[in-house]
């Protein structure tokens, strides 16, 4: 589900389709193990609860229930993908 989306990194002048945000976190990862890790020990320090606090921080006007569900969702499976990263 995740490797299927598209973004504007494209990884070279001659690619014809962005990397999926994945795609790039797993570069980063591979080419520049010395910068990645720092963040990606930044990623790790945070928890299902601080992601679901900041996300009650938003405003009921701005962001629906179903809406805010997703997100939690979405940021939790990406942290898992990220934190799976050697």
């Amino acid at each position: 589900m995740f490797r299927k989306g598209r973004g504007g990194i494209f990884f070279d002048a001659e690619s014809r389709r962005g990397l999926s945000p994945i795609a790039v976190v797993e570069m980063l990862a591979e080419r520049y193990p010395a910068f990645f890790k720092p963040w990606q020990n930044r990623v790790r320090e945070l928890s299902m609860n601080d992601i679901s606090s900041l996300l009650d921080r938003v405003p009921d006007g701005r962001m629906s229930a179903a809406a805010r569900k997703f997100a939690f969702r979405f940021v939790c499976i990406s942290r898992e993908l990220i934190l799976k990263l050697s």
